[in-house]
């Protein structure tokens, strides 16, 4: 049997942006990270939406909640850090990179 991987969810946020034919589109989001890999950001169209799914997803016996997004980030980047240390060759896609201005 596979052993689950332990997986922190971050706190809901929302980000707003205009389209390219100038409506507003907002949007709520959280991400959620699992050992050895790099966050996933879960979008959903409205709050009741993201929250349902947090929710649901905090129910499992390896999730933890994490009450904010630098706290995630620097989970994220503890657990790289002790990769590189142990040795572990990191994939290619695991590993950030950086964002465009």
């Amino acid at each position: 049997m596979r052993e689950a991987k332990i997986t922190f969810i971050g706190p809901i946020s929302v980000e707003s942006r205009i389209t390219a034919n100038g409506r507003r589109v907002v949007s709520y989001y959280f991400l959620l990270l699992q050992a050895g890999g790099d966050p996933l950001k879960l979008e959903y169209p409205d709050m009741a939406s993201a929250v349902g799914s947090r929710k649901q997803l905090l129910k499992s016996s390896v999730a933890q909640n994490v009450g904010s997004a630098k706290l995630l980030k620097a989970i994220h980047q503890a657990m790289q850090a002790i990769l590189e240390e142990a040795g572990v060759e990191i994939p290619a896609e695991w590993v950030q990179r950086p964002q465009s201005p």
